[in-house]
């Protein structure tokens, strides 16, 4: 089971949670994992504007609903 969930899209920004709609204690990993890939798939992309590689931003905030 994919323990990624596409929650928005919001503009050119994608919203990813882990542990939802079942809650997980491993929920940093595979969320993380996700990001990497991102970055490495969208080295593979050259922008039409300006012929270079894309680059993108990761930020990662852990709400613990236990805290």
């Amino acid at each position: 089971m994919d323990e990624r969930f596409k929650v928005e899209t919001i503009g050119d920004a994608y919203m990813v949670v882990s542990g939802v709609p079942i809650q997980t204690t491993m929920h940093a990993q595979p969320v993380a994992d996700f990001a990497i890939d991102m970055v490495a798939e969208a080295a593979k992309v050259n922008s039409p504007a300006t012929g270079k590689p894309l680059q993108v931003g990761i930020s990662f905030i852990d709400k613990n609903s236990s805290s």
